[in-house]
């Protein structure tokens, strides 16, 4: 468990960071936000948290994927990495665990209900500003951060308060058991579910 969780850290946050040079040209960086986005730690070095990257999709898809893998955790990230290789090494049958699916299962339906609810509420408020597929990128990234990172590349203050609290719930279910997420889980979620 611990090779996986280290090896899981150095693998994410160096490739994390070599695709964010490519726009940052800066090391530091580069892995100052690939750090903060595996670690769901969401602090900024800018006063607008991530603003001057709400028009570049390649740096918000980054950093979303790997908020996205540190909030799903460690478990179920050796899961998904064994899962197919177990079947070609031992001819067993590789499956998710219990975990694992209702972790990835909830993941990723409150990342989709978050990414139509904040379509629907702010696409002309916080996102009139930008054009469709940049309101779509950024109400993505939107979707994702909230439930433990806390970066933002829309002003909080923007936001329409049903949005607010639809964050606020967000925020307090988190992410999934052993991950570097906060909040109560999802599974305590789908527990309550």
């Amino acid at each position: 468990l611990v090779f996986w969780i280290v090896g899981s850290i150095v693998v994410v946050e160096s490739i994390g960071a070599a695709l964010l040079y490519f726009r940052f040209r800066d090391p530091y960086l580069s892995v100052f936000y690939s750090v903060m986005s595996f670690c769901n730690a969401g602090f900024s070095l800018y006063p607008d948290s991530l603003a001057k990257f709400a028009s570049d999709p390649f740096v918000l898809f980054v950093l979303a994927a790997e908020t996205i893998l540190g909030g799903i955790g460690f478990l179920v990230i050796y899961n998904i990495c064994t899962f197919k290789f177990l079947r070609r090494k031992s001819g067993a049958k590789g499956r998710l665990t219990l975990h694992s699916a209702i972790v990835l299962k909830y993941s990723f339906s409150l990342i989709l209900l978050a990414f139509g609810a904040f379509l629907l509420l702010e696409w002309n408020g916080a996102l009139g500003g930008f054009d469709w597929s940049k309101k779509l990128w950024v109400a993505f990234y939107q979707a994702v951060t909230p439930r433990s990172c806390g970066f933002t590349v829309v002003p909080l203050e923007s936001l329409q308060t049903t949005t607010l609290q639809i964050y606020e719930f967000l925020m307090t279910v988190g992410g999934a058991p052993g991950s570097v997420a906060a909040g109560i889980k999802v599974t305590t979620l789908a527990v309550f579910a």
